[in-house]
């Protein structure tokens, strides 16, 4: 998987950045024009959403593929439904 790193954690906020240095998988896809380590954005979600206990999304928004020194997946809490439809009466 490559050096992982935590860069930023707010409990609060429900917000976690990892930065993953020499990801061979996305050394592996070569040159890229998006973010394409979907397994690793799997792999986050699942893991910080078990470990914090509530629903996240992940993003990567850095790639090795594409040319950036490292992957980077932004994580934060999922955004409840009613919310996310317009529905939010608050």
């Amino acid at each position: 998987m490559g050096a992982c790193q935590i860069r930023k954690y707010e409990e609060n906020k429900g917000a976690v950045v990892i930065r993953v240095e020499n990801n061979p998988l996305a050394i592996a896809l070569g040159k890229t024009d998006e973010p394409m380590c979907h397994y690793l954005r799997a792999y986050w979600t699942g893991l910080v959403s078990e470990a914090l206990e509530r629903e996240v999304e992940c993003t990567e928004t850095r790639c090795m593929s594409k040319g950036d020194p490292h992957c980077e997946f932004v994580i934060v809490k999922q955004a409840s439904k009613q919310v996310a439809n317009g529905n939010d009466r608050n």
